[in-house]
């Protein structure tokens, strides 16, 4: 079973910052975890991470990716709707990601985004979470992913 799987061929932008962002992903979690990205054109998340020892452990994330400096932000939007599918499709547990080139901003998805206040963004319903909410850093991603698939690492590896 190959570790970290990308979408190929014509790719769009936002397929090819997914892959760059999986690639980085990777590196830091290979030797516990396999990278898999949702191929569907309309799947409410883009990856699964997959614990090696267990495949019947996983969890998935959504990566927003943004070309904006993050210092303009005090939250970060995404799709209402997308909240509502995760749940509904039961796509769980879900990390959110946003990503600014090299800087990551992720939180656990959890039902109460979908009760947050909604606002109206080209016609469609966004919720904002607040970064002070978020967890910063592809290294802290890394550990929070491998926490919630295999737990304390030390005491596993002894």
């Amino acid at each position: 079973m190959n570790g970290l799987t990308l979408k190929c061929g014509i790719i769009t932008y936002a397929e090819r910052l997914e892959n760059e962002f999986a690639i980085k992903l990777y590196d830091g979690i290979k030797k516990y975890c396999i990278v898999e990205p949702m191929l569907k054109k309309y799947d409410y998340v883009d990856f699964k991470i997959i614990e090696r020892s267990n495949p019947d452990n996983f969890l998935y994330i959504e990566l927003k990716s943004r070309n904006a400096k993050y210092q303009n932000y005090k939250s970060f939007i995404i799709s209402h709707k997308k909240m509502i599918n995760i749940k509904k499709s039961n796509l769980l547990p879900t990390i959110l990601v946003w990503g600014f080139d090299n800087k990551f901003f992720f939180t656990e998805y959890t039902d109460k985004f979908i009760d947050y206040q909604t606002r109206t963004i080209q016609d469609s319903l966004v919720i904002d979470i607040p970064s002070l909410n978020c967890n910063t850093g592809l290294d802290n991603l890394k550990c929070t992913i491998l926490n919630m698939l295999i737990g304390d690492l030390e005491s596993n590896d002894s």
